[in-house]
């Protein structure tokens, strides 16, 4: 049995073995339902199964409700009294019975007010599951960037450790000593280990990508995809300010302007106190005679003219556009900052691909021939290993950050093709 194979049957191993990390027959049972799962396919589960997508959309039905509450009109009043009744005969015919019916009227436009408070609080939910959609797609496209990286770190691992086992058998042929072989065999175990460590990771990476996705059977192994590595900062068309301004945040801080300003109306609105019109009809015993009456009342606005409430609306206004410009600029630093991240993680694997790689993997396979020639020792060789295996490290590396900056500006572009793909918007 070769090392490659000893290694892939660790890998089975430690996938059993990890929690939250589906066995053999459920790798086949995802694989037969699902497929090679595009980030695309991701999205979509998300859309469907993501408890806190699903949690916010409650909120927005419940949120619904009260904007229905807020239109209604206040209930009649019925009443039945009796009065005038003699104190020593406390005959209740010998008084005064009547049953009244009153309607408070709705004077002005608080009724409408109301509803246009609530209105703004839907509009806020729904730019917040906006916001909690945009965050959890960038949460799984950072596992998926994570989980696409371990597997080409895995090969990337088998390719070293076959770098070393041909360094290994360069020495069986110069017969070398037991401390060399012993020095590269510590080598070969330091390899192995990083091997178990990749696989952990991404079977780690999968138990949080299945948590996002409402716990669906995802196995991490059967993800379709690979890692980008070709500049696209120059495919951002829209300018900056416009992205910004289409981000949820943006829609969110709006929408805290727009309840704040909504709110200033209504107080202005229930200054107006409502009018209450009633009508009686009754029985006078003493004189046995029926009675009728009517009425019209309403609160002096004196004293309470919703003063506190119409200050207090002002300050949440005026609170509410500092906080709009705040998140403006932060979402600007964020936007340029994952643009600049992008464009130099670009230049860094230009200059690994064209340049560092190339050179290092030369000065390798030229330390090995010259070790097989006995012109250099195993110190020397096994410097050039360790370079190789750090420049190859080094150079994956940059192509994820590369990924994750390129991530974070789709993070502003709203995932447009995969939006496209998914069509997921807020239910009615």
């Amino acid at each position: 049995m070769t090392l490659r194979q000893i290694l892939l049957a660790g890998i089975l191993v430690v996938s059993q073995l990890v929690p939250g990390t589906p066995t053999a027959h459920e790798h086949a049972t995802a694989q037969e339902a699902n497929g090679r799962l595009t980030l695309q396919e991701l999205f979509r589960i998300a859309d469907e199964r993501n408890p806190q997508l699903l949690g916010q959309q409650r909120r927005i039905d419940a949120m619904k409700g009260r904007v229905r509450q807020s239109r209604l009109y206040p209930n009649p009043v019925v009443g039945a009294q009796t009065e005038d009744i003699p104190s020593r005969s406390f005959d209740l015919g010998d008084g005064k019975s009547s049953l009244s019916l009153g309607q408070p009227i709705v004077v002005g436009r608080r009724l409408r007010a109301a509803a246009a408070v609530e209105k703004a609080e839907v509009l806020r939910a729904e730019a917040e599951w906006d916001k909690i959609r945009r965050d959890v797609f960038r949460e799984i496209e950072a596992l998926y960037v994570d989980i696409l990286y371990n597997r080409d770190a895995l090969a990337l691992q088998f390719d070293l450790i076959d770098a070393a086992q041909k360094l290994k058998g360069s020495m069986t042929d110069r017969n070398a000593g037991g401390f060399d072989q012993t020095r590269i065999d510590l080598e070969l175990q330091e390899m192995k280990r990083a091997v178990l460590r990749i696989i952990t990771e991404r079977a780690q990476a999968g138990a949080r990508l299945r948590a996002l996705l409402g716990d669906s059977d995802v196995d991490p192994l059967y993800l379709q995809g690979h890692l980008e590595h070709q500049l696209v900062g120059q495919q951002i068309t829209r300018p900056e300010d416009d992205l910004i301004n289409a981000h949820p945040e943006m829609d969110v801080a709006r929408a805290a302007t727009l309840i704040a300003e909504t709110k200033i109306a209504l107080a202005r609105a229930e200054r107006i106190p409502d009018v209450t019109i009633s009508g009686s009809v009754g029985y006078d015993g003493r004189s046995d005679s029926g009675m009728v009456g009517a009425g019209i009342s309403m609160p002096l606005p004196i004293f309470d003219r919703k003063q506190g409430a119409i200050e207090e609306a002002r300050e949440l206004a005026r609170s509410a556009d500092r906080d709009r410009e705040t998140t403006f600029n932060r979402l600007r630093g964020d936007l340029q900052e994952a643009i600049l991240l992008l464009n130099e993680t670009d230049t860094l694997i230009t200059d690994y691909q064209e340049e560092y790689v190339p050179t290092v993997k030369g000065a390798w396979e030229a330390g090995i021939a010259e070790y097989g020639e006995g012109k250099i020792g195993v110190t020397e060789v096994i410097d050039a290993l360790r370079t190789y295996i750090k420049v190859r490290q080094t150079e994956l590396q940059y192509v994820r950050d590369y990924n994750y900056a390129l991530n974070n500006v789709r993070y502003f572009e709203g995932y447009l093709k995969q939006d496209a793909a998914a069509g997921a918007t807020p239910q009615e």
